[in-house]
């Protein structure tokens, strides 16, 4: 009875020292393998993001040529904030070819905005269909422009106390200009 019992000890002692080496030693470096395969997987795909990056600034110098002239076109949709005189040049010429008499002034820019905004207030006067006539090529002009106010009434002589109407409209608009970055 005696051996039965060493050797009952001694299996398990055997069991327990096999169980903590498989704790001990097997288990960290089936761990370990799992996380060495996990970062080589994490570096392989980043390796194939960077590639993928790397192509299309490539395709992109390549096609850089054809997308200029398109760039250089966006880039004249904007206003330069120092000098908007082209823009406001722009203004008399529609105001002209509209037939409509106009006054052309900054106007106010909310703070957040006024690095990214040149405001201006117009002041048109003529009849209705020239300034309509001014506002379709207000729209349709080589500027990036957002009217973000119109004010239409109808005209009267100053110096008529009847306050007769003569036919014609004043329009006040307040007119955003995108600028250049």
């Amino acid at each position: 009875m005696n051996n039965k019992k060493e050797l009952y000890t001694i299996a398990g002692v055997i069991a327990g020292v096999v169980l903590l080496l498989i704790l001990g030693c097997i288990l960290p470096l089936f761990l370990g393998i799992k996380h060495t395969s996990e970062s080589l997987f994490s570096q392989k795909e980043s390796g194939m993001v960077l590639e993928d990056e790397s192509m299309q600034i490539e395709n992109f110098k390549k096609e850089y040529p054809g997308y200029q002239s398109n760039l250089e076109k966006a880039g004249q949709l904007f206003v330069d904030p120092k000098n908007p005189v082209d823009v406001i040049k722009f203004f008399e010429s529609i105001s002209s070819s509209s037939n409509v008499s106009s006054k052309i002034s900054l106007g106010p820019v909310p703070p957040e905005e006024s690095q990214h905004i040149v405001a201006f207030q117009i002041v048109v006067s003529s009849d209705f269909l020239n300034v309509l006539s001014f506002l379709e090529k207000l729209e349709h002009g080589p500027y990036l422009v957002d009217v973000k106010n119109i004010i239409i009434k109808g005209s009267y002589d100053q110096n008529d106390p009847k306050k007769t109407p003569l036919g014609k409209v004043d329009a006040t608009l307040t007119v955003n200009t995108f600028a250049k970055p």
